[in-house]
């Protein structure tokens, strides 16, 4: 990595009143900062929809409780250090003039009590305008919770980061990176039969049965289905997603 490294070479010896010697030595290594950006991000999802927090979940549906969220991150594959100086962006405010939309970002936030600095979540905003240093083994990690004022109400939501960041230390340039949330409307499933019995088969028994499935909702709709196969009812646990109509 580039800069000024400093440090001192010790030798000992077997020569009187020279038996450890020391020297400075000083190194100045060259590079650049190659920042990547990602592009356009989007994220769509039936109105109501909410994920079911998991150990892959990521700050803002396991911190903050948000239905769900658009993650990424910005790199630097170069040899020296880039700075990130800050991250502008509009939230649309809800009724008490609260922004509905805030940004998380993986910080080094130093201990009020040690001083000692670690890695933490936190909200952007309250730490907006502190520098924020990128390197090839320390990428900056971002998470865009999607917002409870907006999750249930169709529309798209867009949301234009503009970074502001430096290389030299002295100019600074822009780059403008675009989140969307799309929230469609909601799929409706509905069957033709509730319940398919057969009663009292022989072992040759072999017969066909239809079930109709039709989607009476404004949005398409995706299932699976699931038959034992042992023919002893085989219970299989619900694994709570999505579900078929999120407002009903």
């Amino acid at each position: 990595m580039a800069g000024d490294y400093s440090d001192a070479v010790t030798i000992n010896t077997n020569v009187p009143h020279k038996e450890k010697i020391s020297f400075p030595v000083n190194i100045t290594i060259t590079g650049a900062a190659n920042p990547v950006f990602p592009g356009a991000l989007s994220l769509e999802h039936v109105a109501g929809y909410q994920e079911t927090p998991s150990e892959e979940s990521g700050p803002g549906v396991l911190y903050n409780g948000s239905p769900y969220e658009i993650q990424f991150q910005v790199q630097n594959t170069g040899t020296a250090p880039m700075t990130i100086l800050d991250i502008a962006y509009d939230s649309p405010l809800d009724a008490d003039e609260y922004p509905m939309f805030m940004l998380l970002a993986q910080m080094l936030i130093p201990d009020w009590f040690t001083g000692e600095t670690s890695l933490q979540w936190q909200v952007y905003d309250y730490y907006r305008g502190m520098p924020i240093e990128v390197t090839p083994s320390q990428p900056l990690l971002l998470s865009m919770p999607m917002s409870w004022d907006c999750y249930a109400t169709i529309g798209e939501y867009s949301l234009p980061l503009t970074f502001t960041y430096t290389l030299d230390g002295e100019s600074e340039l822009t780059k403008t990176v675009d989140l969307k949330f799309i929230v469609t409307d909601v799929p409706e499933l509905w069957l033709d039969k509730s319940e398919i019995a057969i009663v009292n088969a022989a072992p040759d028994f072999t017969s066909e049965e239809v079930l109709n499935i039709s989607n009476e909702g404004n949005y398409k709709l995706t299932y699976s289905l699931r038959l034992d196969p042992t023919g002893v009812g085989e219970v299989v646990e619900d694994d709570e997603g999505g579900g078929i109509a999120p407002l009903s």
